[in-house]
């Protein structure tokens, strides 16, 4: 994003229907108050499950910064609760938890008032809403027509449900010779999982599995055009290639808006693949980009991490995907324990047009003689009698440095006797280092020294980090 542009921060807030809560910086006392806003408008309050909505997301256009687009999983489309389904079986539809097949499930929303008023567009696609809630049953369900949709459209054209995890970015348009300006105008692209008209393998573009991920765009959003439908693209895949024992998820999209970038223009999606659906506790999940650099239309795709299995070393869940002015790509991955409790942590992973981004070359300051023998202190310091004994792991040889630190009383300007700081660092192994972890801990509860706080949290990182990262034992 240039400069010239405000920074907006958003917050959404779900409860059944989706809600906005809106702070722009920057701007006077006077305009900055929240505001709070009903942003899924078309779905009626008096049936169920048609007012329910989750996993909302924003984006606004940085050309025109009172033009918003929201998206959400919404019920809109579906029929009325069956009764039969419902009193039976604690669902609405039949077949039991498909939410009415073909029918799609992603809202989307529009307000070119800088979120004060929204609407939600009508189009022409698959719809159950005209369903009698008393007549189905498991013989003889509701039968979707084509008719008035409120979500996003072109999908049942393609042969396709739009089906959850909404994510929406704004980007420049491409020209007609295929090089992005904001002169040429804004692009809207809206990505989401989608599946065929029967929740079965999709079958067509190498999508050999269920479910898929997919963008869709819209050029030059307005309050004049928003219900053209016309304007909208088909769902192009993302990944070009998907086998059967696959499924992919959680995806999340964005487009690099830097003009001073050199990869501007560039979209990218974020997702985890789910690659074996074997039924038992140990498939791997691969965590994924996409990227498309002529708009959205073609897309290439790359792992960008070593995959992780959900037992015994957590799963990656939900992703992030960002570029900064200089077209550096950062996507962050949420990576979840197995268990109770279920710790965990972001892993960030940094490329320049999909190209991992070396390290510069580091220039020695110590000779390899007092390299070695510092290197033996540290060893020593997690051997019995050092005071780092509570990170050893089993089977490695590690080597490390507690420390325990006064912090300055802002008060009086002197070493405080209360407030402390507790850290290890430590790298592993100890002769051939392939890990360094660093744990601080600031003003510990229940301690002060980095041996007693900082270390055993060193050590369940380095148990959990080194197999996964493929390190042996020493």
């Amino acid at each position: 994003m240039t400069a010239s542009l405000k920074r907006v921060l958003l917050v959404f807030a779900t409860a059944g229907t989706t809600l906005l809560t809106l702070t722009i910086a920057g701007l006077p006392q006077a305009h900055g108050t929240a505001v709070e806003a009903l942003v899924s408008v078309g779905s009626p309050i008096n049936l169920h499950p048609r007012n329910a909505q989750n996993e909302p997301a924003l984006a606004v256009d940085p050309l025109h910064p009172s033009t918003l687009v929201a998206g959400s999983n919404d019920l809109v489309d579906m029929q009325p609760c069956s009764r039969d389904a419902s009193t039976k079986s604690g669902a609405c539809s039949y077949p039991l938890g498909t939410f009415n097949l073909g029918v799609g499930l992603q809202g989307v929303y529009f307000s070119f008032d800088n979120g004060h008023n929204w609407v939600q567009p009508t189009y022409q696609g698959l719809t159950a809403a005209g369903c009698d809630p008393t007549a189905d049953s498991p013989t003889s369900p509701c039968q979707a027509e084509v008719g008035d949709i409120h979500t996003v459209p072109n999908f049942y054209e393609n042969g396709l449900r739009s089906r959850s995890d909404p994510g929406v970015a704004f980007g420049p348009k491409p020209g007609a010779d295929g090089t992005f300006s904001w002169s040429n105008g804004t692009r809207l692209y809206y990505s989401t999982l989608a599946t065929n008209l029967t929740d079965t393998t999709i079958g067509t573009e190498g999508q050999n599995t269920p479910t898929s991920v997919v963008v869709s765009h819209f050029d030059d959003l307005s309050s004049a055009n928003y219900q053209d439908q016309s304007r909208w693209s088909r769902p192009f895949f993302v990944d070009k290639n998907v086998g059967p024992t696959a499924g992919l998820d959680k995806e999340q999209v964005w487009a690099d808006n830097a003009a001073t970038s050199d990869s501007f223009g560039n979209v990218y999606v974020c997702y985890t693949d789910f690659h074996s659906f074997s039924g038992g506790l140990n498939f791997p999940l691969i965590p994924m980009v996409g990227v498309s650099r002529d708009g959205g239309t073609t897309w290439s795709s790359r792992q960008v991490a070593p995959p992780t299995t959900a037992t015994p070393v957590g799963f990656h869940q939900g992703c992030t995907v960002r570029t900064d002015s200089h077209g550096v790509v950062y996507v962050f991955f949420t990576h979840s324990f197995a268990g109770t409790p279920g710790h965990g942590f972001h892993q960030m992973i940094k490329s320049v047009d999909g190209t991992p981004v070396p390290l510069p070359r580091g220039k020695r300051i110590i000779s390899t003689s007092t390299a070695a023998e510092v290197r033996k202190m540290l060893e020593g310091v997690v051997r019995v009698g050092g005071t780092g004994t509570e990170a050893a792991i089993d089977g490695y040889t590690l080597a490390g440095k507690t420390g325990t630190a006064n912090k300055i009383d802002p008060k009086t300007g002197e070493y405080s006797d209360t407030a402390y700081v507790a850290s290890f660092v430590g790298f592993a192994p100890a002769r051939d280092p392939k890990l360094l972890v660093t744990v601080t801990v600031d003003e510990p509860k229940g301690g002060i020294y980095g041996g007693e706080i900082a270390a055993p949290a060193f050590q369940r990182i380095a148990q959990f980090a080194l197999p996964y990262l493929g390190i042996p034992p020493s």
